[in-house]
């Protein structure tokens, strides 16, 4: 995943001391910040919403959270603009050191602080669709001359493929 380059705001980073000096065993938490950056084809639009709760489990903190954004990229078919909202279920433990064995993914709790725009950014690039379609039904632009199919048919013939030639001879005689 790229560096981020920019600090998220403060509403992005959550204070986990209650948690790590045992004096609270779950924090729930509910944070709305902005979210603008681009992520591959995908503009952020708006603020994201993250909002869970993080749990003590005997050491261990649990992070369970819903993240959801809206973003807007264009139909990978007929490249019309479209806007969606990406609703991901994010659930990861939190450490305070960096544990080089460890193959699950955990989140790095720097100073007791973990930066839930990072999170973001990981839920998106793990959640985003493949390929995104204005519909289900999309039925693209006409390879030919562009034409929206979705709007008009075209009166296009698409070449006779010239790997067949020779059997099109063939059938002619």
């Amino acid at each position: 995943m790229p560096e981020r380059q920019n600090q998220p705001q403060n509403g992005a980073f959550l204070d986990l001391k209650t948690l790590f000096s045992q004096r609270e065993n779950k924090v729930g938490f509910d944070r709305t910040f902005p979210l603008t950056d681009s992520v591959d084809s995908v503009e952020l639009c708006g603020e994201a919403r993250v909002f869970g709760t993080i749990s003590d489990y005997s050491g261990v903190l649990q992070f369970q959270a819903e993240l959801s954004l809206d973003y807007q990229t264009q139909c990978d078919r007929c490249l019309k603009p479209i806007t969606r909202t990406l609703k991901v279920n994010l659930d990861r433990p939190i450490t305070k050191t960096v544990d080089e064995d460890s193959e699950e993914e955990t989140v790095l709790a720097e100073n007791d602080v973990i930066d839930l725009a990072l999170l973001c950014y990981e839920g998106l690039y793990e959640h985003l669709p493949l390929k995104h379609l204005c519909s289900e039904d999309c039925r693209g632009l006409c390879p030919y001359c562009g034409t929206d199919l979705n709007e008009a048919p075209c009166s296009c013939k698409a070449p006779p493929d010239p790997r067949l030639a020779g059997l099109a001879e063939f059938f002619h005689e």
